[in-house]
């Protein structure tokens, strides 16, 4: 199997901002930030959002080419080497 097009791909799993913005602090080790997780109501945009927003990578899967990794190990290895505090 082989790429027949272009592909839109992510991290394997899902998260929110909040999970995102929680565990890169955690991971930075910065301590004493509070973060409010908010709705897509309470927090608009210009462009209307989907509820559920999150990238798939159902192509890459139908194409039998391999995943990424989990975005937790690619996010902690950036927090940590990037923006470690």
């Amino acid at each position: 199997a082989g790429c027949r097009s272009t592909y839109h791909l992510t991290n394997s799993g899902a998260c929110t901002w909040y999970e995102l913005a929680l565990r890169s602090l955690e991971w930075a080790k910065i301590e004493g930030v509070k973060i409010t997780a908010v709705s897509t109501h309470e927090f608009p945009r210009p462009a209307a959002r989907p509820h559920n927003s999150v990238l798939a990578n159902a192509r890459l899967e139908r194409d039998a080419l391999p995943l990424m990794r989990d975005w937790q190990a690619a996010a902690r290895e950036y927090v940590e080497r990037f923006l470690k505090s």
